[in-house]
């Protein structure tokens, strides 16, 4: 974090998402409660969160961060399964390793 706090004190214009491991890995951030990732990510101006994607993330985790002002990111989606899910909760991002997988599939 500490990192990504100096490049958006820098860089103001370039988007910084605090990247939060779910938790059933072991990470740099570990999932925290959400109120406690919006504040964390809130507090140096960053843009949004970097989740990586787990079961957890859900309808009203997505609303909760957008409420506040910030925008979702989810890694690792390499499947069509979990690209429409998280496009069906809003999630404003999607980063995967299998675009040709995806490519189908998102809009």
């Amino acid at each position: 974090p500490e990192i990504m706090i100096a490049v958006k004190k820098q860089m103001k214009d370039f988007q910084v998402y605090l990247n939060v491991e779910p938790p059933d890995r072991i990470g740099p951030v570990p999932m925290l409660p959400v109120e406690d990732l919006i504040d964390f990510a809130k507090t140096p101006g960053f843009d949004g969160l970097s989740l990586g994607s787990c079961p957890a993330i859900n309808g009203p985790l997505v609303k909760k961060i957008h409420e506040a002002g910030l925008r979702v990111a989810v890694w690792t989606v390499d499947d069509a399964v979990t690209a429409r899910r998280m496009q069906g909760i809003g999630v404003d991002f999607l980063m995967t390793n299998s675009l040709r997988v995806l490519r189908p599939v998102v809009r």
